[in-house]
């Protein structure tokens, strides 16, 4: 099974190479051309710098980049504009957070991608390796600003956190110019964190509308669901070394397997990359048994060990589909597994020259450990999941012995069933 599914790990991403994602879309060109066509819509987690398109899909494709259009769109998902103007470059996360305030910039030529377009401003977005930026634009004038956002360290004293809302000003400062200053405005706009909903919420306001919503009414895919599952759970328990039982003695226990779960999708519109949080419970039923007949004796030397085993599973994962239709998606994922079990029944039994001898070893067994598994499957009509998942052998299970060890290897078979949209 083990050779099987490593095969299949190694097809898989073969899949990825040849596969595009077409969706129909336009470019206009540095002279104003517009040419209608299809674009290759990815999973861009930043600012793309080229596109491909095609003018038919039967077509070869073209690239091109900041130096070849002035826009373009994936209709109905995204909309991109270029520009020529000044990106900050301070970090802002806490692994990197400068000593003292840092205003250093370069100027680049960039496609932003619009969030909110109104009669007043445009909001945009720009994320590259080092942050995510957050732009507007009077429709006025002809370059967007970026919003700034600064997090850095005192230099007169490393523990004091300084945070500066930069944007706060600017944001003020455009709604007084479009005649929308108000006292409960302003503070709106003070308690505004720097993410998509809260800027895209603002922007509607100084554009005088009440909705929300994206620019051109772009589609709305959901970002998560959620999903539930059953299926069948496969352990094996091996014995190895100097033991009741020969090395190799192994016991295997196929029981039920229940799943439920959350996705997140890093891009909904696209649904290729995907984080999972996936809880599992299953039970195991092992039993070991060895006998031998003493020339000596009359009676037989029997060695018996029960385990039962209830076990629950928190894992958090990551999940690409490598072939990725409406109505049909390949897919590989792992993740880390937090293992935890108990065990009602752990019983070992020996009987030697007719004498009975039982013991409760439950105490030797580990009841919680960290295991990487495995998983690859394939998803029809966008909610119906099928799996088979590899879990690394835990060794040793039982573990407060010298001369031997007892380890666990897993498989998972199962269908979820994915509620949502994708």
């Amino acid at each position: 099974m083990k050779k099987h599914l490593l095969t299949l790990l190694f097809f898989i991403p073969l899949l990825s190479f040849a596969q595009s994602n077409y969706k129909k879309g336009y470019v206009v060109s540095l002279k104003g051309d517009t040419l209608q066509g299809y674009i290759d819509y990815k999973e861009w987690g930043h600012n793309p710098t080229t596109i491909r398109f095609k003018d038919a899909l039967a077509n070869r494709s073209q690239q091109f980049g900041t130096n070849d259009i002035s826009c373009f769109e994936v209709k109905g998902f995204e909309y991109y504009e270029r520009y020529v103007l000044k990106i900050s470059l301070d970090a802002v996360d806490l692994g990197h957070i400068p000593m003292g305030v840092d205003t250093s910039f370069k100027t680049d030529t960039v496609f932003l991608k619009i969030l909110k377009k109104g009669k007043n401003v445009t909001l945009y977005a720009y994320n590259d390796a080092i942050k995510n930026r957050f732009f507007i634009n009077d429709n006025d004038m002809p370059i967007p600003q970026e919003l700034i956002y600064r997090v850095y360290l005192d230099p007169d004293n490393a523990n004091n956190l300084i945070t500066k809302n930069l944007y706060y000003g600017q944001l003020n400062a455009l709604a007084l110019k479009h005649n929308l200053g108000s006292s409960e405005l302003t503070k709106q706009i003070k308690n505004l964190i720097y993410n998509n909903p809260s800027l895209i919420k603002i922007t509607s306001i100084i554009n005088g509308e009440d909705e929300k919503l994206n620019v051109k009414n772009l589609k709305k895919t959901g970002r998560s669901r959620l999903f539930l599952g059953t299926g069948l759970n496969t352990s094996t328990l091996t014995y190895d070394g100097d033991g009741p039982f020969p090395t190799g003695t192994s016991s295997s226990s196929n029981s039920p397997l229940l799943t439920i779960g959350f996705d997140s999708f890093a891009n909904p519109n696209v649904g290729r990359l995907i984080f999972r949080i996936e809880m599992a419970f299953t039970t195991n039923n092992f039993a070991f048994i060895t006998s031998s007949n003493p020339g000596y004796s009359a009676f037989k030397d029997t060695s018996i060990q029960k385990i039962k085993q209830l076990m629950a599973a928190f894992t958090p994962q990551v999940i690409y589909n490598f072939y990725n239709t409406d109505n049909l998606k390949v897919f590989l994922g792992a993740g880390v597994s937090l293992d935890m079990a108990t065990y009602p029944t752990n019983i070992f039994t020996k009987t030697y020259l007719g004498t009975k001898r039982t013991t409760n070893d439950s105490e030797e067994v580990q009841k919680v450990w960290w295991v990487v598994p495995i998983k690859a499957g394939l998803v029809i009509n966008k909610h119906l999941e099928l799996y088979t998942t590899y879990i690394q052998p835990v060794s040793p299970l039982i573990n407060n012995y010298v001369n031997y060890s007892v380890n666990q290897v897993s498989y998972q078979f199962g269908v979820n069933y994915l509620f949502g949209k994708k």
